[in-house]
């Protein structure tokens, strides 16, 4: 998926199933599954965000984005709970990575609002996005190809006290301690989980609540996603909110407690991994049925 050039989809495509299956089988065992929407069926458009949020959610309300003259989202609403992963599925075109770069203040909405543990945030700058604790890892592994790996990290650092740096690097580092005898390599030349594991360290080396990443896996080799899927499941664990867009299904559903599908812009359903585990109809139904009526 390539957010900087989301075109109109003809068609609409449910995302491949986990492959290999032995990383999400591996890795994600043990997820407990969150509490669904009463009807657990496609949402309509324009529906309303369930009642009684609680405040220290990552909400989004209602965004509207529009790219090159186009509107990519329409209305999206969804919450993101500290302390749990939550699923965002959609095929390539879909939205997704448009509504990860506007939460994270590099895209300007239109309309709507994302707050954060009742903070606004929208519209506001990346690094006041950052530090008001909502770190993204965009698609793509991206890290700072000719800075060394330490100086990645110290730069993720930078909205930080300086005197609080080293113990947030340090940190990180422990979470992904392959990358302790990397710190002197440009980062450039390491491989794509490692750079996947420097991208994931640099998020975390902001403290944040809530972790938005983009396509977990994307590029990557089994044994490197059987290495990162359990650690989103811990830093949840841990009290963090995680927003998860995953290209492999089986992943997500079994790491995720709640999941929300977007088809062109729009959030066409939201309820728990396990209801579409049991009802794989609903998810052929939330990818489709926008499809299906626009054709009508």
């Amino acid at each position: 998926m390539d957010d900087m050039n989301e075109e109109p989809q003809t068609t609409a495509s449910p995302p491949r199933d986990a492959r290999p299956e032995t990383a999400a089988n591996n890795a994600a065992q043990s997820t407990e599954q969150g509490t669904a929407r009463p009807t657990g069926q496609p949402a309509e458009d324009g529906a309303a965000p369930s009642a009684g949020q609680p405040a220290e959610d990552l909400r989004v309300e209602g965004l509207k984005v529009t790219r090159g003259g186009r509107a990519v989202l329409h209305g999206v609403d969804l919450a993101v709970p500290r302390g749990k992963v939550t699923a965002l599925l959609g095929a390539n075109g879909a939205g997704k990575s448009s509504l990860v770069l506007t939460v994270a203040g590099l895209l300007r909405p239109t309309a709507g609002t994302v707050v954060a543990g009742g903070d606004d945030l929208t519209g506001l700058r990346p690094e006041r996005v950052r530090a008001a604790g909502v770190a993204a890892v965009p698609e793509g592994h991206r890290v700072l190809a000719d800075l060394s790996v330490a100086d990645n990290l110290r730069v993720a650092g930078a909205g930080l006290p300086k005197r609080e740096v080293p113990a947030a690097v340090a940190a990180a580092v422990e979470v992904f301690p392959e990358l302790h005898d990397l710190t002197d390599r440009p980062a450039g030349t390491l491989s794509g989980g490692q750079q996947q594991m420097l991208a994931l360290a640099q998020a975390l080396v902001a403290r944040p609540r809530y972790l938005l990443v983009d396509e977990l896996s994307l590029g990557l080799a089994p044994v490197v996603v059987a290495r990162l899927v359990p650690v989103l499941a811990d830093l949840a664990a841990r009290g963090i909110g995680v927003l998860l867009i995953e290209q492999f299904m089986g992943v997500a559903l079994k790491l995720a407690e709640r999941v929300y599908v977007l088809d062109r812009g729009r959030i066409t359903y939201e309820g728990t991994s396990q209801q579409l585990r049991d009802s794989p109809d609903l998810l052929h139904t939330a990818y489709l049925g926008a499809a299906s009526n626009s054709n009508a």
